[in-house]
This record gives C-alpha cells, sequence and structure tokens, in this order.
C-alpha cells in the first residue's frame, strides 16, 4: 500500500514539473504610452494598438463602399438624397 502511494506521489510529482510553475508576462514596450500597456505572455507577440486600428478600420472603410455600391443604383437612395439637399442639411452621405 505504501509502495503505491509512494509511485503515485512520484507519477504526480513527475506531471507537475513538466508544467512550467511561473509564467512570465510582459507588461509593455518604450515605444507606446503607459496608458497602453497591458500585461501579456512573453510567449504573446507584442501588436502595436495603431497598427491593429488601421487593420479594423480598413475593414470597416471596405463594408461602407460594398454596402455603398449597391445602394448607389437604387431609387430610394437617390430620391433621399434628393430630399436632404431640399432641406438645406449640411452634412449627406457619401
Amino acid at each position: 500500500m505504501a509502495a503505491s502511494s509512494a509511485k503515485a506521489r512520484e507519477m504526480a510529482r513527475a506531471l507537475i514539473d513538466d508544467e512550467p510553475r511561473t509564467q512570465k508576462y510582459r507588461y509593455g514596450a518604450w515605444y507606446l504610452p503607459k496608458n497602453l500597456w497591458h500585461r501579456t505572455l512573453i510567449t504573446e507577440e507584442l501588436l502595436d494598438p495603431k497598427v491593429l486600428k488601421a487593420e479594423r478600420e480598413d475593414v470597416t472603410r471596405q463594408r461602407e463602399e460594398q454596402i455603398n455600391a449597391r445602394l448607389a443604383p437604387l431609387h430610394g437612395v437617390n430620391a433621399f438624397r434628393d430630399y436632404l439637399q431640399d432641406k438645406n442639411v449640411r452634412r449627406l452621405p457619401k
């Protein structure tokens, strides 16, 4: 009975040794403002928030262009634009 519990402890210890006990974190980078710093694992790649924002905006802009391309030939869109021009609205949709 004592031999089996010792064997079980030995196997458990071997499993624990395979896993890292502590994880190392990175908190920011010298080229980023401190308000953009956040805790990430060292194994994760550090990404520039400006690049991420530009990628998101690019996708949004492409989606808007696709929607505008579909809506442009429709009569309702032209009628609404004429209505806004008659009412002298300052900001017209593109």
